[in-house]
């Protein structure tokens, strides 16, 4: 479902919509709910060698430099292409290898992260693998917390996040509960929305 139908909804009416409450789902709610969206997770195919050196080759700047080599060769600078040419291959090696390591660190952080979240259930707190979260359950944040998914905003005090993956601003962002007269479709201006990076 797309975030921004939630941002012109008040919080009453987001979770009438998400067939919810404040007290959060029942738990046979939230069995056919998981049943109908399946996990909450990222599919991911993982990544590969291969992958990672066929997109060295997808840049604008590879692209350049192949032309110039090209040029340079038909022109007859065989120099001039011969030191293009080792640039290219330097871009690409230098490119493969710190793309594969930042891959391979990214992997090794998602098996080490915390994969628990607090939720309202059954008019209760209680701590479910995020896999198990499902449209419609009240989530829990304190500060240091990741989101766990795109969440509405319920209710929040002096609430910042940190949204520079998404947004590139270093400062936090402060959320709020009110609802916008339009629906709000830019990530940056969707205030009352916490997006999961």
């Amino acid at each position: 479902m797309p975030f921004y139908r939630y941002t012109d909804k008040t919080t009453e009416e987001t979770l009438e919509l998400l067939n919810s409450s404040e007290n959060g789902l029942s738990k046979k709610q939230a069995a056919l709910a998981y049943e109908k969206y399946g996990p909450n997770e990222i599919k991911g195919n993982g990544f590969s060698w291969m992958s990672i050196l066929v997109r060295q080759f997808k840049s604008p700047f590879f692209y350049l430099l192949f032309v110039a080599v090209i040029i340079s060769m038909f022109i007859g600078e065989h120099i001039d292409s011969l030191v293009i040419s080792s640039f290219i291959f330097l871009n690409v090696v230098i490119g493969f290898f710190q793309e594969y390591r930042a891959e391979k660190s990214v992997s090794l952080l998602k098996k080490i992260i915390p994969h628990k979240t607090r939720v309202f259930r059954d008019g209760k707190e209680q701590i479910i693998d995020k896999k198990f979260l499902v449209p419609g359950d009240v989530v829990f944040l304190e500060p240091g917390d990741t989101a766990p998914a795109d969440l509405r905003v319920l209710e929040e005090q002096n609430f910042l996040v940190d949204e520079s993956s998404i947004t590139g601003e270093s400062n936090p962002v402060s959320k709020v509960t009110e609802k916008f007269s339009v629906q709000e479709k830019e990530i940056y201006l969707a205030k009352n929305i916490i997006f999961v990076f």
